[in-house]
């Protein structure tokens, strides 16, 4: 697959400096000039408010014992975002914006992680040979070597290590156990 980063940030760059010539041909060069440090300063501001609300999101959930996934995807939203208000221009001014503000940045993540869910592979590697599970809507691919779809690893080892608990038996149902 073919990385499409090094057109686009070309791309980005001429249609920025494009509408700065429209825009500063229509308010003129001073007023182009103080909307985008404006937009730099109202952008440093929010970065700072929004990325203490997010920290001490991310200490309570740790200290609740849980993962704070989401909150890490907004850390990252909100870095892209920070970073996008302090480049001049337009068009990333507003993309900094939507990163920035809790309402439409949840929904672009929450866009971004369904997209990513359909499409990330879980590869767990035993030795020198991989095993991997596709993971679509419906969660992990559950093919057997009997089942259509099914393909095993690259050494066709099809043996899965790890530990279990057997929940809802007591010790004395086991003889062997004793």
């Amino acid at each position: 697959m073919v990385s499409f980063i090094p057109y686009v940030i070309p791309l980005i760059a001429i249609i920025e400096i494009f509408l700065i010539i429209k825009i500063g041909g229509i308010i003129g060069f001073w007023a182009t000039v103080g909307i985008v440090l404006l937009t730099g300063i109202t952008g440093v501001t929010l970065l700072r408010h929004q990325g203490f609300q997010l920290l001490n999101q991310v200490q309570q959930r740790m200290q609740n014992n849980q993962m704070p996934a989401t909150e890490l995807l907004e850390g990252v939203a909100l870095l892209m975002g920070g970073l996008m208000l302090v480049t001049p221009g337009f068009l990333t001014d507003i993309v900094g914006f939507c990163l920035l503000l809790p309402p439409s940045r949840k929904l672009l993540i929450a866009l971004v992680s369904r997209q990513l869910k359909r499409t990330i592979q879980v590869h767990s590697t035993q030795g020198f040979y991989s095993q991997s599970t596709t993971f679509n809507h419906a969660g992990p691919s559950s093919a057997g070597p009997d089942k259509p779809g099914y393909q095993a690893g690259r050494g066709g080892n099809d043996v899965f290590e790890g530990e279990f608990e057997r929940l809802g038996e007591d010790e004395n149902s086991h003889p062997e156990k004793k």
